[in-house]
């Protein structure tokens, strides 16, 4: 877990009681894909989101993404293949779909990787220069 907010003190204890999670305080960027590359699955519980440029990271370092229905998450992630969109706030689904991304990530990397390519710098640019073109024609 990375970061830190007004539920630190709980995650520091659920970290007490859970010995296998590691918890990491702020981390700058350049530095996230490193940490992309040791995890098995990306965990985004976010009330609210836009294009997720975690989500995005995650996807392009091959790793699985569970994630709220929100912003774009349903155009990128296709369940059971990069990841899995959670439809409900219950804790217990999050775990359950996060267990099964876990169990499945080797399987589910490059599908992971493979379904960001189509949002890089070079196709968006790409795709927004033909609108400019149409839009002058």
């Amino acid at each position: 877990m990375i970061g830190e907010g007004r539920l630190n003190l709980k995650i520091k204890d659920f970290r007490q009681r859970h010995k296998n999670i590691i918890l990491l305080p702020s981390v700058y960027n350049e530095k996230m894909p490193k940490i992309y590359n040791v995890a098995d699955v990306l965990v985004m519980a976010s009330y609210f989101e836009g294009w997720s440029m975690t989500m995005g990271e995650a996807l392009a370092c091959g790793i699985p993404v569970v994630t709220t229905n929100v912003g774009d998450a349903e155009e990128i992630i296709k369940n059971g293949e990069n990841g899995y969109v959670v439809n409900t706030r219950y804790p217990q689904d999050f775990a359950e779909k996060s267990l099964i991304a876990i169990k499945n990530s080797d399987s589910m990397r490059a599908s992971a990787r493979k379904s960001i390519l189509p949002y890089s710098l070079e196709n968006m640019a790409s795709q927004i220069e033909r609108v400019y073109k149409d839009l002058l024609s």
